[in-house]
């Protein structure tokens, strides 16, 4: 499930499967994706692999949708006491889920399966589709041929491995 009931009820995936999440650039692709994982992440294993963030920056978008607690008021260190109660409050939430940062950049699907298996995922998000290097071997793609076949190989990864994949995209 993904813990929004009208998903819950018209999404359905199995192990294997990938779901693209996409939107524009800003869009809250990444809160989205974060919110979904957390709530993946109280009974199965979620990696995910970052290209553009950093662990500290998805940490504290975790910890400021869990909470409900302003993400400019984190970063700029104006947390009220209030928020400080409201996150101490939330800490089970927060560090309950078996969700893991994997700094990506670099990688290509080959290393994302690689790092997958190896820590046994359940679930392997993505951000962002785009970001993920090409196989090295077909230089001279264009950014469209690059990504179409990234996307084949994660939708591959997933069903050979039974990892189910959500990867964002940017429109």
């Amino acid at each position: 499930t993904w813990g929004v009931a009208a998903l819950d009820e018209r999404v359905h995936v199995e192990r294997g499967d990938m779901v693209v999440l996409g939107g524009y650039p800003s869009a809250g692709k990444t809160a989205l994706a974060l919110q979904f994982c957390r709530h993946m992440g109280r009974d199965k294993r979620v990696g995910y692999f970052y290209l553009e963030n950093n662990d500290k920056k998805l940490f504290d978008r975790l910890v400021a949708s869990t909470a409900m607690v302003s993400f400019g008021r984190i970063k700029k260190h104006e947390l009220q006491e209030s928020d400080f109660h409201t996150i101490v409050t939330m800490r089970e939430q927060l560090t309950t889920p078996l969700i893991e940062f994997v700094g990506a950049s670099g990688m290509t699907v080959a290393d994302i399966r690689s790092v997958a298996l190896s820590r046994h995922y359940d679930i392997v998000a993505v951000d962002y589709l785009q970001k993920i290097r090409g196989d090295r071997s077909r230089r001279g793609q264009s950014d469209f041929e690059k990504v179409s076949q990234v996307s084949s190989d994660l939708q591959e990864m997933g069903q050979q491995t039974g990892i189910t994949i959500l990867a964002l995209s940017q429109l």
